[in-house]
């Protein structure tokens, strides 16, 4: 037992942990073999102890006995270790502000990795390289999601501009632990700088628990490569697939060049107030009722909107976007440039809307409603939260994205709809410039294909049952194939992809008129299907990538994976 060291924070299972491994001692022996041991077994105090191994002793200047009795720190003495192998913890810093709220604090002061909301196991990994010797090893299972997510930023700086990344293996859709749907993944690290490192996706987890792969199974990817940002990891056998995309493709960023064209949805920062969704209407005048009480307001400054609850989303990309909702909305367009109604001319020329604002004044002028950016006079406290956003949804057509979603969920909208913002909880808006040579309904088709799909699990944040968040942050980043307008197939492709885009929308508008015709649905249904069989063919033929094509994943693999 000189070999074998452990600590846990909880005091049961060092208990147990003691008594498993001194029955292990056990196996084999018997009275003859035991005869002159005194004493029989060892005491495994040294070897297996109690403590929080994050936090040592000296971290408590200034914390006073009690807290430190609660946290119970523990001291490695200056003790390295040549491997550390584990599974640390999975504890969002949200749920640390209940659970552990004293140690949350010092969390943040002592570890690099304790980035904005970061995960318990994020300072597991951090504290193991501390404690390893020059050349010591890591092997931990964690969540694979540290590889994306904005919070895991500062780890990946630190890991990759250490070189100590020696082999990441993934186990993608594979369950590893029966109770908890998490995707997890061995991290290898080795504490010396390494120039590249080692990269396997497990298929079938009962093949590789047998070992049955090869070297050769393995990316190889130079560490340099692992950008703060994203870990973008792509197996061996997709790696030439992956690599023709990006050769033949711009990124929807650059393509559209200005970030305005790839923006959030809007945030009034007091929804129950300037948004109304049962309503009445004639020319002028929107009638509605709020908390009980009946109101008016002019039409003129409102807008479409679309506003999500559950069960109710036909954001759906074969389907024409439609709003749900109106908000109110104090801002016109002057010289193409949105401005805020100041408050003489809402009195003036708006009276009802001026008064149902007034009505909730103190609610809107509430300094906790966060207005940015500052309002400059007094009488601005009915503006929206965030100015954001109002430029792109006043366009003929934009593509609207929900930010959690499993694809088909780039719908084109045509009514001018405000939509929420919020996290991944709301939805992000793709206009294209007026002078752009791509049709918006290219963009689509290219956004909703397996292509696309297929990377945005890559670089996207992946929640439980395959859904993607692609925030403006993704969207940025998704390849687009490249038009080179001159060229007279390239330019044909395009115009074929468009018309039969726009076709597949039109069928689906049929599908839906069709729903109490199960004759007429099923006739619409089967052309839909025909119809989306040649649109995979065009796509297939405009990526040309020959074999490699039948080793992307289909999009419903796709979410099965993740």
């Amino acid at each position: 037992m000189q070999c074998i060291f452990g600590v846990d924070k909880d005091y049961n299972a060092v208990e147990a942990t003691k008594f498993g491994l001194l029955l292990k001692l056990l196996e084999g022996e018997s009275n003859s073999t035991l005869k002159n041991k005194n004493p029989i077994l060892p005491s495994l105090d040294k070897n297996i102890q109690w403590g929080n191994s994050l936090l040592a002793a000296d971290n408590f200047k200034g914390v006073s006995v009690k807290i430190s009795d609660q946290i119970n720190p523990f001291d490695f003495e200056g003790r390295k270790f040549d491997f550390i192998i584990g599974n640390p913890p999975y504890m969002k810093s949200e749920d640390m502000k209940n659970i552990t709220k004293y140690e949350l604090p010092l969390y943040k002061e002592q570890y690099e990795s304790a980035y904005k909301q970061f995960d318990k196991y994020f300072l597991f990994i951090e504290r193991a390289v501390g404690l390893l010797k020059e050349d010591g090893r890591i092997g931990y299972i964690v969540p694979s999601k540290f590889t994306k997510v904005g919070a895991g930023k500062k780890l990946r700086h630190m890991l990759s501009s250490k070189g100590y990344i020696e082999r990441i293996v993934s186990f993608g859709a594979n369950q590893i632990f029966d109770s908890k749907t998490t995707y997890t993944c061995l991290l290898i690290l080795k504490k010396t700088k390494l120039e590249t490192c080692e990269y396997f996706e497990v298929k079938n987890l009962s093949s590789w628990k047998i070992r049955n792969i090869a070297i050769d199974d393995y990316e190889k990817m130079p560490i340099r490569d692992l950008a703060d940002d994203v870990w973008i990891l792509v197996s061996a056998e997709l790696k030439r697939a992956f690599n023709k995309i990006n050769t033949q493709s711009i990124t929807l960023g650059k393509l559209l060049e200005n970030v305005e064209y790839i923006s959030n949805g809007i945030q009034t920062s007091a929804n129950e107030i300037y948004v109304i969704q049962s309503f009445q209407k004639d020319a002028k005048y929107f009638y509605f009722e709020k908390n009980g009480k009946k109101w008016k307001i002019e039409k003129e400054l409102t807008r479409p909107y679309f506003h999500t609850s559950s069960g109710l989303d036909n954001l759906y990309t074969y389907r024409l976007f439609k709003p749900n909702s109106i908000v109110i909305y104090p801002y016109r367009k002057v010289d193409n440039k949105i401005v805020f109604v100041n408050l003489k001319e809402l009195e003036k020329d708006y009276p009802f809307l001026s008064k149902y604002l007034k009505h909730y004044k103190s609610k809107l002028a509430d300094p906790k409603r966060d207005i940015k950016p500052n309002p400059e006079t007094r009488n601005e406290w009915y503006r929206y939260g965030r100015h954001q956003a109002l430029d792109s949804c006043d366009v003929p057509e934009k593509i609207v994205v929900g930010v959690l979603s499993q694809g088909n969920k780039y719908a084109i909208d045509r009514y001018q709809t405000l939509i929420s913002s919020g996290g991944t909880a709301g939805y992000c808006m793709i206009v294209l410039p007026n002078d752009s040579p791509y049709s918006i309904y290219y963009i689509q088709a290219i956004l909703n294909s397996k292509y696309v799909e297929w990377y945005s699990a890559l670089i996207g944040e992946v929640f439980r049952g395959g859904y993607i968040a692609r925030g403006t942050k993704v969207l940025k980043k998704l390849p687009i194939r490249n038009i080179v307008f001159s060229n007279k197939k390239d330019k044909s492709l395009h115009k074929e992809i468009v018309v039969l885009q726009k076709k597949l929308i039109n069928i689906q508008s049929r599908i839906d008129k069709a729903s109490k015709n199960p004759r007429a649905r099923k006739l619409a249904d089967i052309d839909f299907k025909r119809e989306l069989n040649k649109m995979d063919l065009l796509l297939s033929k405009l990526y040309n990538l020959g074999d490699d094509d039948l080793k992307i994943p289909l999009i419903k693999d796709i979410y099965a994976a993740n």
